[in-house]
């Protein structure tokens, strides 16, 4: 599943709706994000299969932070390298794919 450009601006927009500047951003989306973590999301990080279990941030120089755990353990990546199954948890894989767009590296 994949969404287009429009939606993505449009979930960055509900996000970041009310912060000023690029931390206060970061934090939005960190906010947003454990929220929507009540419950692990089925995901993928560095080709493993995991449960992603919590968002934090990591502040401008590392970005969100992602807890995941998998059958060798629990460990912190960063969020950018950990895909979320869009099918079981699509409200969360959209806003992964908003933080990538955000960030600007074509990462989306």
């Amino acid at each position: 599943m994949s969404w287009s450009d429009a939606e993505l601006d449009d979930r960055i927009e509900e996000i970041i709706v009310d912060a000023y500047g690029d931390d206060e951003q970061l934090s939005s989306f960190a906010c947003v994000l454990d929220e929507l973590l009540d419950v692990p999301a089925g995901a993928t990080a560095m080709g493993q299969p995991v449960e992603l279990t919590a968002v934090e941030d990591g502040g401008a120089r590392f970005g969100l932070r992602a807890t995941v755990e998998g059958p060798t353990g629990k460990w912190t990546v960063a969020l950018v390298d950990v895909t979320v199954d869009p099918v079981a948890h699509p409200e969360v894989a959209m806003t992964v794919a908003a933080y990538r767009r955000w960030l600007g590296d074509g990462l989306e």
